[in-house]
């Protein structure tokens, strides 16, 4: 505002003016005052931009922090049944929008900040006609109210699309094998195509809306102050320099104001993505993974006493089981595909539990057995190898850092699998 008034003094051919409530300073003093105010003004948005880009990154590390501790802590049932690739979409996509809503606030509220100094030095110079621009600003808003409710609608479609996309190209891409076996390679290609392009439906129309918000405030301030040129010049007794200095604060505040809308436009497209973070996080945290506090360290018996588990109230995968394992014993299971036999490997690890029934280690209940003590104790082969991305030890350490290097290697030994 110093430099506004500044350079409508020097246009008039003024060495002095008046700047607030009559006070006057020289052109000089106010260029000196103009430049300090700027060093000051650098000062606080180069604070600001730190400020802003350290909490974003914070705000991603805690969205993806709490969502893997949730997600690891919940139970094997929350687990199993989660949708392929849904962990790592939350973790890579999800997180991301979580760090570019702090950017969207940190905008929004460095515009009103802005708008609000500028209000407050606006009413210093003509009150009435800053309340007249706050009105219009305020109409404004609530003008584009209907904008906003389409871009929230559209963007949690698109959350959802993205979702799916992930889920189903996670869930092809582990079919590799099985797509080069059955000689379905372009109909894979065609599956993709088509869930890109449903995907990028979705974005689209979301992109679109959101991008329609800021040309229409643009469009509707800029019809305001056009309003607003043409009342001012049919009001004859007003003082020109102040009908002027007040049309400057008008046009920097629709500036301002464009930054809001541009701002709340992105708050409101990642709001969906915030709320389905905040869904996973209470989903998983609703089930966590179970443990007892005795330990155990020798296993001489395993008996299960009428075992009974369904995956739904009503369908039975196993009923009534009943049996007894001893020490030395090797116990063989067969059955035909869905007969049972992985859900009562599965009750046996202490992944899951039985709907009715219970099974003891000893006489004790495996639900009542410490979680760690029983990994300890025994041992599982999975049905499919895969591999983490290492050495060969770390694939059969397996993050179990209580395994040497020593036991390690004659493992390696045994499993004819050393050289």
């Amino acid at each position: 505002m110093v430099i506004t008034r500044t350079a409508l003094a020097i246009a008039d051919g003024r060495t002095t003016f008046g700047a607030l409530h009559g006070h006057s300073v020289s052109v000089g003093t106010a260029v000196i005052l103009g430049s300090g105010l700027l060093v000051v003004r650098l000062g606080f948005a180069l604070v600001s931009i730190r400020a802003s880009t350290s909490l974003a990154v914070g705000v991603s590390v805690k969205v993806r922090r709490d969502l893997a501790d949730a997600y690891l802590h919940s139970s094997w049932a929350v687990q199993q049944a989660e949708a392929s690739g849904r962990l790592q979409e939350l973790l890579m996509s999800f997180a991301s929008s979580a760090s570019g809503v702090v950017g969207a606030f940190s905008s929004a509220m460095n515009a009103v900040l802005n708008l609000a100094a500028l209000m407050i030095v606006s009413l210093l110079i003509n009150p009435m006609a800053t309340i007249a621009v706050v009105l219009a600003l305020a109409v404004l808003g609530s003008t584009l109210a209907p904008i906003r409710a389409r871009i929230r609608a559209r963007s949690a479609s698109a959350a959802h699309a993205q979702m799916a996309f992930a889920s189903s190209i996670n869930e092809m891409g582990a079919l590799g094998m099985e797509m080069q076996a059955f000689g379905v390679r372009d109909r894979f290609s065609d599956r993709v195509r088509e869930l890109i392009a449903r995907d990028a439906r979705a974005r689209r129309s979301a992109m679109l809306m959101q991008g329609a918000l800021s040309p229409a405030y643009t469009f509707l301030a800029y019809g305001a102050l056009l309003g607003g040129l043409a009342l001012a010049r049919t009001i004859a007794s007003a003082e020109l320099g102040g009908v002027a200095a007040v049309m400057l604060v008008m046009m920097r505040s629709l500036s301002y104001g464009q930054q809001f809308q541009t701002a709340s436009g992105s708050l409101l497209a990642s709001l969906p993505y915030l709320e389905l973070i905040d869904e996973t996080l209470e989903r998983y945290r609703a089930q966590p993974a179970t443990s007892g506090d005795v330990v155990v360290d020798d296993v001489k018996r395993i008996d299960a006493r009428n075992v009974t588990f369904a995956y739904t109230p009503g369908h039975d995968v196993l009923l009534d089981l009943s049996f007894s394992i001893g020490a030395g014993e090797v116990v063989g299971v067969i059955g035909p595909s869905g007969s049972g036999k992985s859900t009562l490997v599965q009750l046996l690890l202490g992944l899951r539990d039985p709907t009715c029934g219970e099974i003891d280690v000893d006489g004790i209940d495996l639900r009542r057995v410490d979680r760690r003590s029983w990994t300890t104790t025994t041992a599982y082969v999975a049905q499919d190898a895969l591999l983490l991305t290492g050495t060969v030890a770390e694939n059969i350490m397996f993050f179990r850092d209580r395994i040497s290097l020593e036991r390690v290697r004659h493992a390696a030994k045994q499993a004819h699998i050393n050289e």
